[in-house]
Formats: C-alpha cells, sequence, structure tokens
C-alpha cells in the first residue's frame, strides 16, 4: 500500500454480490477508498455526490449495461479512469457498436489477477490493447 493509494477513491459495479465483494476486499486490503453497486442505476445513485478516481465496470449488468453507465460516469467525471470488465463472450457485439461509434475501449477479461487489478487502481496503465473477454 502507498501513501496515494489511501486517497484515491474506487467504484465497483458488478451484478455478482461475491464478484464485487472479493474484488472491494483486495482494494480495501490496499487501503483504497470503495463503494460497491450492484447495477448502473445504483452506481449513478452513488455518483450523484462521491467522485470516484477510479471504476471498475462489468458489462453485462442488468438494466443499463456497463458500457452505456461508463458514458453517465466519463460526463459527470471526465478524469475518472474506467476499466470494463467482461467474462461474457457476447459483449464483443456491444464492443463492435461503440468502436463504429468511434469509442475504443479496452475490456479487462475476467477472471483476472489481483496484482494487474491493483495495479490498475493506481493509475497504472494495461498493455492499452483491447482484450477480449474469454469464451467459456
Amino acid at each position: 500500500m502507498t501513501a496515494a493509494d489511501q486517497g484515491r477513491q474506487v467504484l465497483i459495479v458488478d451484478d455478482a454480490p461475491a464478484v464485487a465483494a472479493s474484488l472491494a476486499l483486495v482494494l480495501s486490503k490496499e487501503g483504497f477508498g470503495i463503494k460497491v453497486a450492484h447495477s448502473a442505476e445504483d452506481a449513478i445513485t452513488l455518483i450523484a455526490d462521491w467522485k470516484p478516481d477510479v471504476a471498475f465496470v462489468d458489462i453485462m449488468l442488468p438494466g443499463s449495461n456497463g458500457i452505456e453507465f461508463s458514458n453517465v460516469l466519463k460526463g459527470m467525471y471526465p478524469q475518472c479512469e474506467i476499466s470494463l470488465m467482461s467474462g461474457h463472450p457476447a459483449t464483443v457485439d456491444l464492443m463492435e457498436n461503440e468502436r463504429q461509434q468511434g469509442r475504443e475501449l479496452s475490456v479487462l477479461p475476467k477472471p483476472f489477477e489481483p496484482d494487474r487489478f491493483i495495479a490498475i487502481a493506481r493509475g497504472m496503465k494495461s498493455t492499452g490493447k483491447e482484450e477480449q473477454p474469454r469464451p467459456d
């Protein structure tokens, strides 16, 4: 844990409570401030009066998907670093739609190593290359 980690606020948006809790546990042990939402709508309520520095957002959410939420989040907080996450091959179509609209997004494929997750939360860039979700 670094002193800088203690000031960074991290939003985790995942509809799987066990996944969200695991991610929150990993980052809280590293000293990050954490808030968790299980839907885009719940996350929008959270960010109305709280500014995350980093957000980990599952693409496949009930209601609005993670890409739609990330657009809202970027509109409210342009400096927020957003990492989309997915373990579903179906996200390829959503990503292609965004690409056609001129928005390049990268996806952190689930499952991923905790060290990589922590590095992203600290603001270290990943490979910069879009990664496709792993087919199950």
